[in-house]
């Protein structure tokens, strides 16, 4: 919960919270318990839900957009910790995603959500553009991990992308949140370029974008899923992976061992966890359930399964583009393990980076410096592109 409560009040340098609403919603929360913090949260949203309605009336369009944008957040906080199985989660959700949506109405940037098919379904995609002129420029193509939604990354690097001068597309595939509400059966595939191929597709097709200058920049689980797109679709210009994964089964297996405090392997580490969980363990009963929910499985043995499915096994010597590999330091010695092997493996030119404590920004994926973090990948990509560095306010 304190990663958290780091990631919404980190949005506030991109107008998607402020620190003392935060600090209000936080200390309402009882401990790790996770209804104390949905109502919290919630309540933190009503309240600048209503307050931006206001605003709207009397005129205030800065004021207007920018409450409806921290209502967004917050009920998207609300929604974090819900369980699945619970309908509150996805009424949660649809109050998220109304006052987003509000809120662009109100941007000061050109938006536009559409829907790219895929398979039988279809990808919902939103595209925002720096300004109404209609020339071409380069896009960045946000893609987040498994708790993340396409809403989010308007503040999660769109933002930051668009006072620089990027064109900002981001999506929600199989196994993310909204495309899952809507799509329960398309949870995460290990074969992940196919669903972001097709919003490769639509981008290139549209007359603001440059083609020869598409983006991918990828978070958390996107660190194997972006890489996996980045190996197989070579219009990728650059491709910025935080972090780099190799193997999802390894990485998860160290991290709940560095939780139960058990360096036991699979069998010995599914009792703990259950046992931990029937016992009430907020983090554990937080983790399983998210991973039944995002791998479309019931059972700790089946997890571990399909968790073994998502390796690259040297499939990133296929990119070809310039690549940006960023590292926080608490990620551990496994993360670790993977970035160098990563690494290694590239034949593409390649530039690393790595968030340490001093930094401020060493927690997972840096939640806890989003400034630095698109800083540093902003600046990488100005440098790789060719382009002058803007500040489009």
């Amino acid at each position: 919960m304190n990663v958290q409560l780091a990631r919404a009040i980190g949005f506030e340098a991109f107008g998607g919270s402020a620190y003392g609403e935060c600090l209000v919603a936080a200390e309402a929360t009882h401990g790790s318990d996770r209804d104390t913090w949905a109502a919290s949260w919630s309540a933190a949203a009503d309240r600048l839900q209503t307050m931006a309605q206001t605003a709207e009336a009397d005129g205030n369009v800065a004021s207007a957009y920018g409450r409806y944008l921290r209502a967004y957040n917050y009920y998207r906080s609300a929604e974090f910790f819900i369980n699945p199985r619970m309908p509150e989660k996805s009424a949660m959700f649809r109050k998220s995603q109304t006052s987003f949506e509000t809120a662009m109405k109100l941007a000061p940037h050109p938006v536009q959500k559409v829907h790219v098919s895929y398979e039988d379904t279809q990808l919902p995609v939103f595209y925002w553009r720096v300004d109404d002129q209609e020339k071409p420029g380069p896009t960045v193509i946000l893609h987040g991990g498994g708790d993340a939604s396409g809403e989010e990354m308007y503040l999660m690097g769109g933002v930051a992308a668009l006072k620089r001068g990027y064109n900002v597309i981001s999506f929600e595939g199989p196994g993310q949140r909204g495309f899952l509400y809507d799509n329960p059966g398309h949870p995460y595939r290990p074969d992940y370029e196919k669903a972001i191929t097709p919003v490769i597709d639509w981008a290139v097709r549209q007359p603001t974008v440059n083609a020869d200058q598409v983006v991918l920049s990828a978070i958390s689980f996107g660190g194997y899923t972006g890489s996996r797109a980045a190996a197989f679709d070579h219009r990728i210009a650059a491709f910025v992976a935080n972090a780099p994964m190799t193997d999802f089964y390894r990485l998860l297996l160290s991290g709940f061992q560095r939780l139960t405090g058990q360096k036991v392997e699979e069998k010995g580490l599914a009792e703990t966890l259950t046992q931990l969980y029937d016992d009430g363990v907020a983090g554990i009963q937080f983790a399983v359930d998210q991973l039944y929910w995002i791998l479309g499985t019931k059972t700790l043995p089946s997890t571990f399964s399909r968790m073994k499915e998502f390796r690259l096994a040297g499939v990133e010597k296929n990119i070809q583009c310039p690549v940006l590999c960023l590292y926080a330091e608490a990620e551990g010695q496994e993360g670790q393990r993977q970035f160098d092997e990563f690494v290694s493996n590239l034949s593409a030119p390649y530039d690393v980076y790595k968030f340490d404590e001093l930094s401020g920004g060493n927690a997972h994926c840096m939640l806890n410096n989003y400034v630095l973090l698109y800083e540093v990948k902003y600046d990488w990509l100005d440098k790789t592109l060719g382009r002058r560095s803007s500040v489009n306010l």
